[in-house]
């Protein structure tokens, strides 16, 4: 069994003008407190004055988790999970209700919530976070429940994150699927805003740089959750294991390929994706299972002699005569191969794989 965790952003909708002036006033004077902590200022008669005015948890729980304040920076009012509390309803407003502390309403502020359909009363509720976002108010809610994950198998599902692409996952046995390439277009919004950035350098526009900055990380992101929300799906349906290469070593592989494409490839979200993958599989009961890199893109997967590689995207074998074959194929498939029924895993389970189903 594992504790899985996964957060959810539910929208604040329709709150009334009164509700509104509590979050505000909750926000605005746990903002101000935080400042003066920074500074040390919390001996004088406004901080003891502000303190009275901001639930009491909700001081703590920003003094844990905010150990280096920064000047000016608007932080979320976290909320300890035994003072969350959700409710479904069958209100024509929204569908799902939670209730928060403040020190502005006794017995806290009761808010309708924008959510993707879910029964809370299958997870444990967790620490969670509110804050502000031009003009709208957003709860990310962090709930977990206990999984157990499945040890066996009828295939395997290998990924190799690479430079061109974000990954490309070959199915063990190979009828099964044919390789899947993912992500080309991450490295094309990369390129696309590090000319921007260029740009707009030259022009000492830094709030504009800041706002592309914004934008290119969800759009980096929305990339990241498609990718692995495919990768989830196709295990889920040939009932395969998922495993991945550690990424130890990834970044200094470019060295030596010019500035432009190492600085690409460094800023490549490779450990973000690797995340959304083991949280997501994990939530559904499959096992992500990581593996060592080493000689993988070098070793040919079809008869295991060391190959060359004339070009980035290319590998040849001289020793099986395999010829201009995709290298990202080549690493996905040894990835692959150093998974057998048999395996042994970080828990001690044993990971078992039909014998038809050998790689």
């Amino acid at each position: 069994m594992v504790c899985v965790r996964k957060t959810i952003k539910c929208k604040i909708i329709k709150p009334t003008e009164l509700k509104l002036k509590h979050l505000n006033k909750e926000n605005n004077n746990l903002q101000e407190l935080l400042q003066l902590e920074k500074f040390g200022l919390d001996l004088l008669p406004i901080y003891r004055s502000l303190k009275k005015k901001v639930y009491s948890a909700n001081i703590q729980q920003a003094l844990r988790f905010y150990k280096k304040i920064k000047l000016n920076k608007e932080y979320p009012i976290s909320f300890r999970k035994d003072l969350l509390e959700i409710r479904k309803t069958n209100n024509k407003l929204s569908e799902y209700w939670v209730k928060i502390p403040t020190k502005q309403r006794k017995g806290g502020l009761k808010l309708a919530i924008k959510s993707q359909p879910f029964l809370f009363e299958d997870y444990e509720i967790c620490e969670s976070k509110l804050f502000k976002k031009k003009n709208n108010w957003f709860l990310n809610l962090t709930v977990q429940k206990e999984v157990e994950l499945n040890n066996t198998y009828d295939s395997v599902l290998s990924l190799d994150l690479g430079q061109k692409y974000m990954g490309v996952s070959v199915m063990h046995p190979s009828a099964l699927m044919t390789p899947k390439f993912y992500g080309k277009e991450v490295r094309g919004i990369r390129r696309k805003y590090d000319y921007i950035r260029k740009q707009l350098s030259k022009k000492k526009v830094l709030k504009e740089i800041k706002n592309f900055g914004q934008k290119e990380q969800r759009k980096v992101t929305d990339c990241l959750h498609n990718i692995s929300n495919r990768i989830i799906e196709f295990a889920q349906t040939n009932n395969s294991v998922i495993v991945l290469g550690n990424l130890k070593g990834l970044r200094s592989s470019v060295k030596g390929k010019g500035r432009k494409f190492n600085r690409i490839v460094s800023n490549m979200p490779y450990y973000q994706l690797t995340q959304m993958l083991e949280y997501k599989a994990n939530w559904n009961g499959i096992r992500v299972v990581k593996v060592n890199e080493r000689g993988t893109s070098h070793t040919c997967c079809k008869c295991s002699s060391k190959g060359l590689r004339p070009k980035q995207g290319v590998f040849n074998c001289s020793v099986c005569g395999l010829k201009d074959f995709n290298a990202d194929i080549n690493g996905a498939t040894n990835i692959g191969n150093k998974v057998s029924s048999g395996y042994i895993l970080e828990d001690g389970a044993t990971l078992t794989l039909p014998e038809t189903g050998a790689i």
